[in-house]
């Protein structure tokens, strides 16, 4: 059912939208902020983190 579902325009529009949706909610400033600071780090940058770790992909909640 999910594969004729996909072969309509409109659902493709629609589902491309909301995972476009996900991934500006998911990946905000706070968590930019994190990602660069760990990335510092590893070059050797002194910054202090926070004890939670962030998974690429994962909620914070």
């Amino acid at each position: 059912e999910a594969i004729e579902q996909s072969g309509q325009k409109s659902n493709r529009e629609r589902w491309a939208e909301a995972g476009r949706q996900r991934i500006l909610e998911r990946f905000s400033s706070n968590h930019q902020a994190e990602g660069l600071a760990r990335a510092l780090e590893t070059l050797g940058v002194q910054v202090e983190l926070t004890e939670l770790e962030i998974l690429p992909g994962l909620d914070p909640a």
